[in-house]
């Protein structure tokens, strides 16, 4: 039986704005998105389990919403005051890369509010999108050069997943993805929110949602982990979730292995779930 007991991580989509327009973006992010309303974050982050592990805050672009990240960021820190999550924000750095001082100063104010992670993407996607390159690589330089006690993850991207705004890439920047969970997944289970409160244990959102946490409680999204499908995507057995959603109709499981093998897990998933941004 999936629990929670060991801990869990969840990964919470505060908005869906972004300042670029990235050619991999799955969620063809805009200016325009929507974002958690205060009321919504009160209720997500008062009802979660006080046994969490990691919270990452995405988006979209956090910052295209900063009174709302610093709001959930000292809601998180009041929620787990003795017992602190690792607390991570990624974010593609614009709004304060521009200068060390501004580097210095927004680290500073992250740190006093329970940030322990600062995770950047560094690649020609973004690049193209429009960010500095050389600003973003400058601030894990002013964090080393000033001693600042944060860490600085860099996740490094040349191909994608066709979804959203990704599926008009050249086929040599498109990536045969395998499922991003792992059998370490069913001991300590990492869920994915949508601006709409859905949870998923699919970040791209494609898998068919445990529940809703501003409608379920995190008993009852938890307990869905146990149903033959969901412990299918999350072990990452998706050869498994196939024979599930084919009910036996072997023309409809021989057709999604063949995706599996010539496309990847995760487009096999999209052809069998209608995923949120697509």
């Amino acid at each position: 039986m999936i629990t929670i007991e060991n801990g869990y991580r969840i990964s919470i989509m505060l908005t869906e704005a972004c300042n670029l327009r990235c050619s991999h973006c799955y969620m063809s992010a805009n200016a325009k998105g929507k974002t958690l309303s205060k009321e919504e974050i009160d209720n997500m982050i008062d009802n979660l389990p006080i046994n969490c592990l990691r919270i990452s805050i995405t988006g979209g672009e956090p910052y295209m919403c900063k009174d709302k990240l610093y709001y959930i960021l000292k809601k998180i820190k009041q929620k787990f005051a003795g017992k602190m999550p690792e607390v991570r924000v990624e974010t593609n750095g614009m709004f304060f890369y521009h200068d060390d001082n501004m580097v210095i100063k927004e680290i500073e104010n992250l740190i006093n509010m329970g940030v322990t992670t600062l995770r950047l993407s560094d690649d020609e996607f973004h690049q193209q999108g429009g960010l500095d390159i050389q600003k973003l690589r400058n601030i894990e330089k002013v964090v080393k050069e000033n001693n600042l006690n944060i860490v600085v993850s860099t996740l490094f991207q040349d191909k994608a997943v066709a979804f959203g705004r990704a599926k008009a890439l050249n086929n040599e920047k498109l990536d045969k993805k395998t499922c991003l969970n792992r059998k370490e997944s069913l001991i300590i289970p990492y869920f994915y929110t949508t601006i709409n409160g859905d949870v998923s244990t699919c970040a791209w959102k494609c898998a068919p949602a445990l529940g809703n946490c501003f409608k379920n409680s995190w008993e009852e999204i938890v307990d869905n982990l146990n149903s033959p499908l969901q412990t299918a995507i999350i072990n990452s057995d998706i050869l498994e979730v196939a024979n599930i959603v084919s009910k036996g109709d072997k023309k409809k499981f021989e057709y999604l292995k063949s995706i599996i093998e010539t496309k990847g897990q995760c487009m096999a998933c999209k052809e069998m779930f209608k995923g949120v941004y697509e």
